[in-house]
């Protein structure tokens, strides 16, 4: 991956994880009918995600240390939380 190309890729994750649009270098007009379809079912297969919360009963991208640490945070801010799957 280039400098510029990973310089990109960070100010995209900074971005996004804060809830901002379109980046500098994207165009936030859409030209084709084919591209607003794919926009517009992309928006509604989000949303559908998005409206059904599930728990994930096995985190293995997280080590034990990070787990142990993500535990009490995600209890924390849960508030379904019925202790159910939680180890």
């Amino acid at each position: 991956m280039k400098a510029s190309s990973s310089v990109k890729v960070a100010e995209y994750l900074h971005r996004v994880t804060r809830g901002e649009g379109f980046m500098p270098w994207q165009k936030p007009e859409v030209s084709s009918p084919e591209e607003r379809r794919f926009r517009a079912t992309m928006e509604r297969r989000k949303d559908t995600i998005l409206s059904h919360q599930s728990r994930t009963g096995h985190p293995v991208l997280l080590s034990p240390e990070s787990l142990a640490t993500a535990r009490p945070n995600i209890s924390a801010c849960r508030p379904y939380n019925t202790g159910g799957n939680n180890r």
